[in-house]
C-alpha cells in the first residue's frame, strides 16, 4: 500500500515540475493540493482508540474501552508546536493596555494573540485570537494589516475559585469569584477580582511605547488580588483574600502559564480548575490523554469527561479540534504537568474525572474538589501548564 501511495506521489512531483517550468501559479497551486492530499492520506492511515463514555452530571460518570498508545502530536510537521525555538520569530506591540503578539501560524495565515483586559472582572490575560492572511514563509511585521477573528472574547481561561476566608465571613454562600465572575454574575455586578500589575518582556526587555518590536520569546506576568465567596460585597468594598500571580511565556504557538496562588489570611479552597480553555473555535471533537495514550474522545459540543481519577490517573493532556475550514483544522492542545504543585492533584477525589468538558463549550483540568484544601496565610501553592495553537 505504501509503496503504491509513495510512485504516486513521485509521479505527480513529475508533473508539478513540468508545469513550474510552465505556468508558476498552477505548480504552486498543484504543490498545495499534494500538501493536503499528504495530510489526508496521513491521518486516515492512523487509528484512534476511542473510549465511550457514560455522562449526565460531571460529578457523576463511568467510562469503557481499551487504552491505545496514539499520538497527540497531530502537528509533529509544525515546528513551532514540535519545539517552539524553531518556529519563525514573533512580531509584538503594545499600544496602550492591548499587547498584540504575532507569529507564523500555517502557509495562509499568521495567528494574533491579544492580551488586554478582559471579562467581568477586567482581568489582564488572553483575550483573542485573530488570522491575518500571509502566504508569505515568514511572519508579517504589519499588524494594521486585515484580519479576521477566530476566538474573542467569551469567557475566562485561567480559572476562577469557590475560596473562602476562615475567620470574619459574611455568611454567604459557594459561589465562585475571580476570573470571569463578578459578585452576581450579571453585566453590572461588583467586581470579585482586580489586576494589580502586569509586566511585559520581549526577549528578557521591558516593551515600551506603541513600537513593533521582534522576540524569540514573551513574558508577561500579572498580579490579580482575589475575594472570597464569603468576603465579597455587593457594593464592591469585599475584602481580598488570595492573590494570584500568572506567568505567561509565549514563543510560537505555545504559551506555558504559570500560576502560583498566595492566601493573604488562612483560607480554604473548595472547588478549583485553574486550567482550561473557551472551545468556540475548536469545538469538533476532544480527545483525553494520559501521556501517549488516548482515554476518551467526544464530540466537543457535548459533555464529556475523562474518566475518574481512579480509572485513569495518568491523564495529562486534552486535544480540541475543529471542522475542516477551508482545508485548515485548528488544534489546541492543553497540558496540565502533573508533577507539580496543584497539577498532583491531591486535592481531588478520586471519583471525579481530572478533565471535563461542558457542553456550553468549554474544557477543564480540575484540580481541587470533594478534598478541602486548608491554606495558610502566605503559604503559596502553584501549578503549570501549556496551550499550543497549531493548524493542520
Amino acid at each position: 500500500m505504501y509503496s503504491t501511495w509513495i510512485v504516486s506521489v513521485l509521479y505527480y512531483l513529475r508533473d508539478v515540475n513540468a508545469l513550474m517550468q510552465q505556468n508558476r501559479v498552477k505548480a504552486w497551486a498543484a504543490l498545495i493540493t499534494l500538501a493536503s492530499l499528504v495530510m489526508t492520506s496521513f491521518f486516515s492511515s492512523v487509528t484512534l482508540a476511542v473510549s465511550t463514555i457514560q455522562s449526565s452530571s460531571w460529578s457523576s460518570h463511568s467510562s469503557s474501552g481499551i487504552e491505545k498508545s496514539a499520538r497527540v502530536n497531530a502537528g509533529s510537521h509544525n515546528p513551532i508546536l514540535e519545539d517552539s525555538q524553531q518556529g519563525d520569530i514573533q512580531y509584538v506591540r503594545l499600544e496602550g493596555s492591548e499587547l498584540k503578539i504575532a507569529h507564523k501560524y500555517n502557509a495562509d495565515n499568521d495567528m494574533w494573540m491579544i492580551f488586554d483586559f478582559a471579562g467581568a472582572n477586567a482581568l489582564y490575560g488572553m483575550k483573542e485570537w485573530r488570522l491575518s492572511p500571509n502566504t508569505k514563509p515568514g511572519v508579517s511585521s504589519d499588524l494594521d494589516r486585515s484580519s479576521v477573528m477566530l476566538m474573542p472574547d467569551i469567557s475566562d481561561w485561567i480559572g476562577p475559585y469557590i475560596v473562602g476566608a476562615d475567620q470574619h465571613g459574611n455568611g454567604k454562600g459557594q459561589e465562585f469569584t475571580g476570573g470571569n465572575h463578578n459578585y452576581d454574575g450579571s453585566v453590572n455586578g461588583s467586581v470579585t477580582g482586580r489586576t494589580l500589575r502586569y509586566d511585559i518582556r520581549v526577549d528578557g526587555k521591558k516593551l515600551k511605547g506603541k513600537k513593533i518590536a521582534s522576540a524569540k520569546r514573551i513574558k508577561i506576568q500579572v498580579v490579580n488580588r482575589i475575594q472570597g465567596f464569603n468576603t465579597k460585597e455587593a457594593d464592591g468594598s469585599g475584602r481580598e483574600i488570595l492573590q494570584e500571580a500568572i506567568t505567561y511565556v509565549i514563543e510560537g504557538g505555545k504559551v506555558d502559564v504559570h500560576v502560583k496562588v498566595t492566601p493573604l489570611e488562612d483560607i480554604t479552597l473548595y472547588r478549583y480548575y485553574g486550567l482550561q480553555s473557551v472551545n468556540g473555535a475548536w469545538n469538533q471533537d476532544i480527545r483525553y490523554f494520559a501521556g501517549n495514550t488516548e482515554v476518551a474522545q467526544h464530540e466537543a459540543s457535548k459533555y464529556s469527561d475523562s474518566g475518574s481519577k481512579a480509572a485513569h490517573p495518568g491523564v495529562d493532556q486534552y486535544w480540541l479540534r475543529s471542522a475542516i475550514q477551508n482545508g485548515t483544522t485548528h488544534n489546541l492542545l492543553v497540558s496540565l504537568d502533573r508533577e507539580y504543585g496543584l497539577g498532583r492533584l491531591d486535592f481531588l477525589a478520586d471519583d471525579q474525572p481530572i478533565a471535563f468538558t461542558q457542553e456550553y463549550g468549554k474544557s477543564y483540568f480540575l484540580q481541587v474538589y470533594n478534598k478541602e484544601a486548608h491554606l495558610k496565610r502566605r503559604h503559596s501553592i502553584a501549578w503549570q501548564g501549556s496551550y499550543h495553537f497549531f493548524s493542520t
